[in-house]
Parts: structure tokens; C-alpha cells; sequence
């Protein structure tokens, strides 16, 4: 996972660590890395973590939601019928609030 604690504005406070990229290859590694990433905002004295789900990966999506995590806002994100997504099913977690 790759993330950063930066405030989003000068003067605000530092109380938000915000995962930018998180990728594991199965589902059990996903919430290893997620484990991983709460215990770094604690370490860092973090009150909140954000994580930019896509939900077209349900599975991973549906576990953040039975461990507790809330949905703070949602994005829309459209495909093209005959222009799918690049990647296949079963190729583990690969979510990122950067667009490739």
C-alpha cells in the first residue's frame, strides 16, 4: 500500500492517512495489507484511514464493509460497452486513486 498523511490544505490539521495505491495478489493479503496500513495510521496517530475502493472488485469491497469501514463518497466510473476493463478477474487487488 502507498499512502500519505499530508493535510489537503495549509493549516488544516494532520488527522487522515489516505491510501493512494493498494495491490495484493489474493484476498487473504488484501486484509493483511489493510491490517498493515491500520496499524501504521495508529503508529502515526491517525484518527481516520481512507481508501479509494472500486466496487467493480465486490469481494475486497464487501469485506472492508463487514469490518466496519463506511463509504465517505462515491465516485462514478463508466466503461464502453466493447472497451472493458483491462484486467481480468482472479488477478488479486488492484485498486488506486490514480487513473492509468
Amino acid at each position: 500500500a502507498l499512502w500519505h498523511s499530508a493535510p489537503l490544505a495549509e493549516g488544516r490539521p494532520t488527522d487522515e492517512l489516505r491510501v493512494l495505491k493498494l495491490v495484493a495478489r489474493d484476498l487473504d493479503a488484501f486484509e493483511r495489507t489493510v491490517a498493515g496500513v491500520l496499524h501504521a495510521a495508529r503508529q502515526e496517530g491517525m484518527h481516520r484511514v481512507a481508501i479509494r475502493a472500486q466496487t467493480a472488485d465486490a469481494e475486497p469491497y464487501r469485506r472492508l464493509l463487514l469490518h466496519g469501514w463506511r463509504v465517505h463518497w462515491t465516485d462514478l466510473r463508466m466503461t464502453l460497452e466493447d472497451h472493458p476493463e483491462s484486467r481480468a478477474p482472479g488477478e488479486g487487488v488492484v485498486w488506486s486513486n490514480w487513473e492509468i
